[in-house]
């Protein structure tokens, strides 16, 4: 039986760690410009149930304090997730279109 040293486990964590991230950075930018940003009548059809909308605005959030938390918990660079999260908050983030 073969057991997984230390820093394959580190390797492994940090890789899905930094999916997480990516996925919920790629759907908080998503939700942010097809729906945050845009008129009530101009948004996808997705978001006119009302479950599904709230779970696509906090689906992203949810992953971001996930990564965030484990990144320190779980590793020892959690420094690094915590300013990967703040900067991907602060780019990302959607800003209302100018009529």
């Amino acid at each position: 039986m073969l057991y997984a040293t230390r820093e394959r486990k580190m390797e492994n964590i940090e890789t899905i760690l930094w999916v997480v991230f990516g996925v919920s950075a790629i759907l908080y930018f998503w939700v942010g410009k097809s729906f945050i940003s845009q008129p009530d009548y101009n948004v996808p059809s997705i978001f006119r149930n009302p479950a599904v909308g709230k779970i696509l605005v906090l689906a992203p959030q949810l992953g971001f304090l996930i990564v965030a938390i484990l990144g320190f918990v779980l590793t020892d660079n959690g420094w690094w997730y915590l300013g990967a999260v703040i900067a991907a908050a602060v780019v990302l983030s959607s800003r209302p279109q100018s009529f």
